[in-house]
């Protein structure tokens, strides 16, 4: 029997409980950013026997480029020599579940989850 488990996640709360002492100035939070409603979207997806630690690295994942300034729109045309910074606006971290029987990647069917996360981004790009 499969289950299914959505919530939205504070990005900035997460960065907060990951890195403590991590400078996300160049990031505002904009709860109703909706998914698709950025410029980009970053998902990634993991799946497991439930282990948190997957979960969190997830997670990690989905955060990680934003906070070091490595993201950015493929369709904007962006001069990387001549930026000095980039500000985000990140909307919620869309995670959802889906438990019951799933099929790993080295074979078979096993009883665990398979998660996805998505947050909107959008990019302000400030130049020298």
């Amino acid at each position: 029997m499969m289950s299914f488990k959505r919530e939205k996640l504070n990005p900035i709360d997460l960065i907060s409980q990951f890195w403590p002492n991590a400078d996300h100035s160049h990031l505002t939070y904009d709860s109703s950013l909706k998914m698709r409603g950025g410029q980009f979207d970053i998902i990634r997806y993991c799946g497991g026997d439930g282990t948190l630690a997957f979960t969190i690295d997830m997670l990690q994942d989905v955060l990680v480029n934003p906070m070091n300034m490595a993201s950015h729109c493929k369709s904007d045309n962006v001069d990387f020599d001549k930026i000095k910074k980039i500000n985000y606006t990140i909307g919620p971290v869309y995670h959802s579940t889906v438990y019951g029987s799933i099929e790993l990647k080295c074979g078979g069917k096993y009883t665990g989850q398979r998660e996805r996360a998505r947050m909107p981004v959008i990019c302000n790009y400030i130049y020298k």
